[in-house]
């Protein structure tokens, strides 16, 4: 999760032009979901689309189409018409947004069952899906900063709760450095703060742990 990357068979591809990674992206982001033409026209020009929006959209997708044809993909089942508009049919651990919601969701439930190991391993492998602030190549488009905030909240969740399975495994002090990078980077974030005053604690450093509760 970063700017937005295309890969097959491990090697980046180029996804062409901003608008046509746009594109890409509205379809990963609704995947296995059709995503109408003028919700695509919508996404891209929002209030003022040019006259030939719809041939552009098309244009797009077939550009997208012939990426996926040159290495071998068939893609007329993965990038396939439905109405209104077009469907990426892609299974979610082939996608890195994917990955990090199954993970997260296997990481919060095992918590809330009890098995701290089994969370810690599953939100870890969640947080390792990030590569920088998402979708940030693409920033200038407004659909984008609804769902990356929402994505950023997702991933203080999954940190959080990574924080207190490795408290509760009794591994406080690792989580020490990258609870203090969260409290800089979301400083009116409570839950965050708990968790690094209690690291501390854990971790006999008592003088800190009360210093954080007194900001």
């Amino acid at each position: 999760l970063g700017p937005l990357q295309m890969t097959i068979d491990g090697t980046p591809v180029p996804s062409g032009t901003p608008k046509q990674r746009a594109v890409l992206a509205m379809l990963v982001i609704n995947r296995n979901r059709p995503v109408g033409v003028d919700a695509l026209i919508t996404a891209l020009w929002e209030e003022w689309p040019p006259s030939g929006a719809r041939a552009s959209i098309h244009s797009y997708v077939s550009n997208l189409r012939k990426l996926l044809g040159g290495a071998g993909i068939d893609p007329r089942v993965v990038l396939a018409a439905a109405p209104p508009g077009y469907r990426l049919s892609i299974p979610d651990n082939t996608c890195d947004l994917g990955r990090f919601v199954a993970e997260k969701t296997a990481g919060v439930h095992a918590a809330a069952a009890g098995r701290f190991e089994q969370a810690s391993r599953h939100l870890s492998a969640a947080l390792r899906e990030w590569r920088g602030p998402v979708l940030d190549d693409l920033r200038d488009f407004q659909f984008v900063e609804p769902f990356a905030t929402a994505l950023v909240e997702d991933k203080v969740l999954a940190h959080t709760a990574k924080a207190e399975a490795e408290i509760a495994c009794g591994r406080a002090s690792a989580v020490i450095a990258e609870l203090e990078a969260l409290t800089f980077e979301h400083p009116y974030r409570e839950p965050l703060w708990t968790q690094l005053i209690t690291a501390y604690y854990l971790s006999d450093r008592q003088s800190e742990a009360l210093g954080a509760y007194r900001r």
